[in-house]
């Protein structure tokens, strides 16, 4: 992701908050502890995976773990201090 990391828009840190989700729910086990930590159930995310919400619970949950999200940050090229800063602007939009 090439943006300016203080200055996401809305948008930006909305399709990194979509890469975060397809991360996470591509791997079984990536998904069934992101299910038990947040609380979200496989129904919930089938009806609210555009909801910001559950946007920013998929960012908060990277941004709760190092190696998950340095993970995430490898996988996709996106640099990891971009979570932090779209996890802030979805949660306060």
């Amino acid at each position: 992701m090439s943006v300016n990391k203080h200055r996401l828009s809305f948008g930006e840190a909305e399709q990194l908050a979509i890469k975060a989700t397809a991360f996470i729910t591509e791997d079984k086990s990536r998904l069934e502890r992101f299910l038990a930590l947040t609380g979200w159930t496989p129904e919930a995310l089938k009806q609210d995976t555009g909801r910001t919400a559950f946007l920013a619970a998929a960012l908060d949950h990277l941004a709760g773990d190092e190696s998950l999200l340095l993970t995430f940050a490898s996988n996709s090229g996106t640099d990891p201090t971009l979570v932090g800063h779209a996890l802030r602007i979805i949660e306060n939009s």
